[in-house]
């Protein structure tokens, strides 16, 4: 199938066999073929881009991340969940409710309504 493709594709346009991609557009390429699964890495770039901005020895700091997400890891790769509302009470406190439902919330929770 793919031998088939790339013979279409060189009728039109001038094509080279050349070994499997390890970059793409300043990116690194890392793949796991057991899990089928496929990264691109912008490390490299991100060094060049520090050096360019004369940045290399700038003190990195922290990003705060909303109280929404949180970063969990699994199988040495960071990955960023998204927590729902349901699960997550403080995202509740951000959220503009009705009157009614407030009300009803400080009644149960034995606080007055002023």
């Amino acid at each position: 199938m793919i031998e088939e493709l790339k013979k279409e594709l060189s009728k039109s346009f001038e094509m080279k066999g050349l070994r499997q991609a390890r970059q793409i557009l300043g990116m690194q390429i890392l793949r796991d073929r057991k899990t089928k699964r496929l990264w691109l890495s912008q490390q490299k770039y991100t060094k060049r881009v520090l050096e360019w901005f004369n940045m290399k020895d700038a003190k990195p700091v922290n990003t705060p991340l909303a109280n929404y997400f949180i970063l969990i890891i699994e199988n040495e790769m960071i990955k960023i969940k998204k927590i729902h509302t349901d699960d997550n009470p403080s995202d509740m406190m951000t959220k503009v409710i009705p009157k009614e439902k407030f009300e009803l919330c400080t009644e149960l929770a034995g606080m007055k309504y002023c």
